[in-house]
């Protein structure tokens, strides 16, 4: 797999029921890695076709903010092994 294909996958997907958060991995101007979150939700049109809307319903509201905050918990975590790893590399190579 390119680089280019690997870069248009969310690094995770949280799903519960039709919704669903995609958590996105991006690298700045400075090479420095930061997330995103896009939550969706899923459902077939009238010809049977998958579909998807960021438009929620208020009974999904609740669902939707649980499902981002642990999507921004899992990023932050991410985020923190990467540092992690770049101290770790930056210290070894001095």
């Amino acid at each position: 797999m390119d680089d280019k294909k690997k870069q248009n996958r969310p690094v995770e997907v949280l799903r519960a029921g039709d919704v669903r958060v995609a958590v996105w991995e991006n690298t700045n101007e400075k090479g420095q890695a930061y997330f995103t979150l896009s939550p969706e939700r899923m459902y077939t049109n009238k010809r049977g076709e998958y579909c998807s809307s960021v438009s929620f319903s208020l009974s999904q509201a609740e669902l939707v903010a649980r499902l981002l905050e642990l999507a921004a918990f899992k990023a932050k975590t991410r985020k923190a092994r990467a540092t992690d790893a770049e101290q770790i590399n930056g210290s070894a190579t001095e």
